[in-house]
């Protein structure tokens, strides 16, 4: 049975970047794994990536952004 999707916000700050760590490091549990990113931050996110968590690009002030995104 695969595990829930997860979208995460605000991982590019002290906090989030530990949280996007913790998921990375059980990301066998979750069917998918996304950061929400505005297209300015997209770089800071490049390791992340290459380690399997989606980018999905928009903002957190607008819901059609991440809407079904999994």
């Amino acid at each position: 049975m695969p595990g829930p999707a997860v979208l995460l916000i605000g991982a590019s700050g002290f906090i989030g970047s530990a949280v996007s760590q913790e998921f990375l490091a059980q990301k066998w549990k979750f069917r998918t794994i996304a950061v929400l990113a505005a297209p300015e931050k997209i770089d800071r996110f490049r390791g992340v990536k290459a380690q399997g968590i989606k980018i999905v690009i928009g903002s957190s002030t607008d819901s059609s952004s991440y809407k079904g995104k999994h």
